[in-house]
């Protein structure tokens, strides 16, 4: 199996102002979608590898740009507080998923997301899987950057910066110097955006485990830091018939550097879903 199908067919439409993209296989195998949920400065389409894989297992795959990101960040926010929250993100979500009823995959906080809307009742799809999603509201978990603070102790300058470091961090300082001045802006303007969810994800109250009852994996990779590690074990022991998958030698963009593996992992669950 390739990234690249021509058997594959790619489409996008828009949603409630979220930028949606829907991956088809030629010969479907399961009748189970997977909706896609990106993480902190990403967008959907960086799920394309993840997803290609999926159609050629012959699963739809669907993902979207979180508001505030790629094709759905639609204007320039004058003050922090009009950014999205992380609330408002479960919500989306919950949109999304009323037009496309499947499993969700949740990517790094797009897994925080994910837990919390099934935990809040706000969706019940049929199966959950998340890899190295943040749990900022937990005692353990060690809060740095927007983490640290309300959100109204931050503003729009912060964002900015915080963004462009966050994209240094990334894809190193010479990538990111050689990008084109308007994508270096276009990312820099999701830094409102970033901060945000991060901030209001640090004082979330909501968050019961123990009322997520579907199946549910959450995936971790075996060289991801300490707080990764024991977020894991947590969810795992906290949420009632989870089960847990630490992935050998997976770096945290698992959909980007292992697609195939992270596939053939949310494929299985795809399987036992409909057994």
């Amino acid at each position: 199996m390739t990234d690249k199908d021509s058997t594959i067919t790619e489409s996008a439409t828009t949603i409630a102002d979220l930028r949606v993209y829907e991956y088809l296989p030629s010969t479907p195998r399961s009748a189970i979608s997977v909706i896609l949920v990106h993480g902190g400065m990403d967008r959907g389409r960086s799920f394309r590898r993840l997803a290609s894989q999926l159609a050629n297992r012959g699963i739809r795959a669907v993902t979207y740009d979180r508001r505030g990101y790629g094709d759905s960040l639609s204007c320039d926010y004058e003050v922090l507080e009009d950014a999205p929250t992380f609330e408002s993100h479960l919500d989306d979500l919950a949109t999304i998923l009323s037009k496309s009823p499947g499993l969700v995959f949740g990517h790094s906080i797009g897994g925080t997301i994910s837990l919390a809307a099934v935990a809040k009742s706000l969706i019940k799809p049929l199966g959950l899987v998340t890899y190295e999603a943040p749990l900022p509201f937990m005692d353990f978990w060690r809060r740095n950057g927007p983490y640290s603070f309300n959100r109204n102790e931050l503003n729009l300058e912060y964002a900015a910066k915080f963004a462009a470091e966050f994209m240094v961090r990334m894809v190193g300082e010479e990538v990111w110097s050689r990008l084109p001045p308007s994508t270096r802006e276009r990312r820099i303007a999701e830094g409102p955006t970033l901060v945000s969810e991060m901030s209001t994800a640090a004082h979330y109250q909501n968050f019961e485990p123990s009322l997520i009852t579907i199946p549910t994996l959450v995936c971790c990779g075996s060289i991801a830091p300490r707080r990764h590690l024991r977020a894991t074990e947590f969810l795992a022991e906290a949420i009632p018939n989870a089960k847990s998958k630490f992935i050998e030698d997976a770096d945290h963009g698992i959909h980007l550097s292992k697609p195939a593996v992270m596939a053939d992992v949310i494929a299985n669950c795809v399987y036992e879903v409909e057994l």
